[in-house]
């Protein structure tokens, strides 16, 4: 078989273009080769004997081409590689290999092709152990979309076969990539595998049809999310659920919407504030009158005055009270669920809800949380965690400036984090990772937010110095307790419910550099988790050409795009103070 392969799709810099490979010896690939060099890929990436962060590359590294299967079994030439190229897209790196790999085996279109594809999709679902540097998220989400681009129907009838076993880790690929099929005649093996005992198939058939995106799944979903027990997977449906509903556009399955938002509502404060949040997420969607009630039942049971975390976390208290006004068009404060019950009992025969308004300021005292804010980003957490800078460049001015002197941006970090914790109210908690070119942390738990425990902690943060490089993702392992990222890790568990993460430049240093790998490392750890994370980009002055002038790897996004991204991905809010 004669298989050209054009390399340029995978680089956007004009400079590192490859041109189509004539027919010459060079090009001519055997049959099956494609698959051959798949096998070989993943054999060394389980050996960890392939660098998939490309760390080389930050350190201006060539990697040694008798890594790169493509290019043993002929697919790529050796002569067409740059592979010092420190830019993202101009270094043939393993990532780029995988996704090129992975196309090329789905366009064989057979069974055979497709038991190594699922091979690949199965990574990280088999129940052990794996570091967040291997990125299993990013290997499985590669081979499950091109499971989900070959049409065959023999390979449907594999994944169908295969997913039908409900054993192991490629019964649970199967199930998720059977799901973008979005084929209702699939629906009996969804169904089988959510009466498994197994939560991990649970979780995958959930999974599967969340990739569906079929509106004809509310009904099965509705049902299953009533009588699942396990956080994780109550998680897991309530998110497919979201899917299934913007699927239905303008079509009318009121009945199905009805069942699903009464599912939703039942969940709510049974299973921990994870649930609840998933939960008020889906409620976001629908906009029911049904859920009025239900939310003001949220800030009622909201008790957090023994210290310790409630049923009810506080950003899911604030998510509440803000699709109260949202629903409602009122203005009765957070703390006033009795206002908010009496003004239902007058209303809700009559009771529909408004229409969203794209914009609109809350009345005087709205939205304010008992705490207080960072960077004018309100506290909305019970047991608040904050994540910050303290690189050498948080030494440099800030944009702030008063009476003729500029602020430097540790300065003005730290003057926010005092004023934030100040105003914590007493039943709450807080903590502090910190990251240069290592990362820390203030206390190994979080503490109570008394008044002597501010106290210590201002003393400490005085005493804070800047100094080294960027490592970002050790902040963000280290916050997030990230161990182990496995379907059957107890990761569901979290000790925090918001986080805030400061930075002010690039990943420079780390287990992982890659700004697009570092928000899938966080995307797969976060996504039952969901750990509200907000961000604070400070830049400064003299920050522009900072990359240049340190020597630091370019990348394809900004350090501000990247603390942006990190919030939009997991519920948060971005800020740049200061920016012009």
């Amino acid at each position: 078989m004669l298989r050209t392969l054009l390399l340029s799709s995978l680089f956007a810099a004009p400079a590192v273009s490859l041109a189509p490979v004539s027919p010459t010896a060079e090009s001519i690939v055997p049959a099956g080769d494609e698959v051959k060099a798949l096998k070989l890929w993943l054999k060394l990436y389980r050996g960890k004997k392939l660098d998939l962060v490309d760390l080389d590359r930050f350190r201006g590294k060539p990697q040694n081409p008798k890594f790169f299967p493509s290019v043993k079994f002929g697919l790529v030439p050796t002569s067409r590689l740059d592979r010092t190229g420190r830019r993202r897209e101009g270094r043939f790196n393993n990532e780029k290999e995988l996704r090129l790999l992975c196309d090329e085996v789905a366009k064989l279109g057979d069974v055979e092709a497709a038991k190594v594809l699922l091979e690949v999709a199965a990574i990280g679902l088999d129940g052990k152990k794996h570091a967040p540097e291997e990125l299993t998220g990013l290997v499985r989400g590669v081979g499950i979309a091109a499971l989900g681009k070959m049409g065959t129907l023999p390979v449907h009838e594999f994944l169908r076969t295969t997913a039908e076993t409900l054993k192991g880790a490629k019964s649970r690929a199967a199930l998720r990539a059977l799901g973008l099929k979005s084929d209702e005649r699939d629906w009996p093996v969804f169904k089988k595998a959510f009466a498994s005992k197994d939560v991990s198939m649970r979780i995958a058939s959930a999974k599967g049809l969340r990739n569906a995106k079929n509106v004809n799944a509310l009904e099965m979903l509705a049902d299953h999310t009533g009588r699942e027990t396990e956080p994780r997977a109550i998680v897991a449906c309530l998110e497919a659920l979201t899917t299934a509903t913007e699927a239905a556009g303008n079509r009318d399955v009121q009945r199905d919407l009805r069942r699903a938002t009464s599912t939703a509502i039942t969940v709510l404060g049974k299973h921990g504030w994870q649930v609840d949040d998933a939960a008020i997420a889906y409620l976001e969607r629908v906009r029911s009158a049904d859920t009025v009630p239900a939310m003001i039942n949220v800030l009622e049971n909201f008790d957090a005055s023994d210290g310790k975390l409630s049923s009810v976390a506080g950003t899911v208290r604030m998510r509440a009270h803000e699709l109260l006004k949202s629903l409602s068009g009122a203005n009765f404060p957070m703390d006033d669920p009795q206002g908010w019950r009496s003004w239902w009992e007058r209303v809700h025969d009559e009771f529909k809800p408004v229409e969203i308004k794209s914009s609109g300021s809350a009345a005087k005292g709205e939205g304010k949380t008992s705490t207080g804010t960072f960077f004018g980003i309100p506290v909305r957490g019970s047991h608040v965690l904050f994540i910050v800078d303290y690189s050498g460049s948080m030494d440099w001015p800030s944009y702030e400036e008063k009476g003729g002197r500029q602020f430097a941006k540790m300065e003005v970090a730290k003057r926010e984090l005092k004023g934030a914790i100040d105003k914590m109210a007493g039943d709450g908690a807080f903590g502090l990772v910190w990251f240069h070119t290592k990362a820390g942390q203030w206390k190994p738990k979080l503490v109570a937010a008394t008044q002597a425990n501010k106290k210590k902690f201002n003393k400490y943060i005085d005493g804070v110095a800047a100094g080294g490089g960027t490592n970002l993702w050790g902040g963000l392992k280290l916050g997030l307790g990230l161990k182990t990222i496995s379907d059957k890790s107890s990761r569901y568990e979290s000790w925090v419910d918001e986080i805030f993460v400061l930075a002010d430049g690039s990943p420079s240093y780390g287990d992982i550099i890659e700004p697009e790998q570092i928000l899938e490392a966080v995307r797969d750890a976060n996504q039952t988790r969901r750990v509200r994370i907000n961000t604070v980009f400070v830049g400064g002055p003299e920050d522009e050409g900072r990359n240049k002038e340190l020597g630091a790897p370019a990348y394809d996004m900004s350090a501000a795009e990247l603390m942006k991204r990190l919030a939009a991905e997991n519920g948060g809010t971005f800020i740049e103070p200061g920016k012009k």
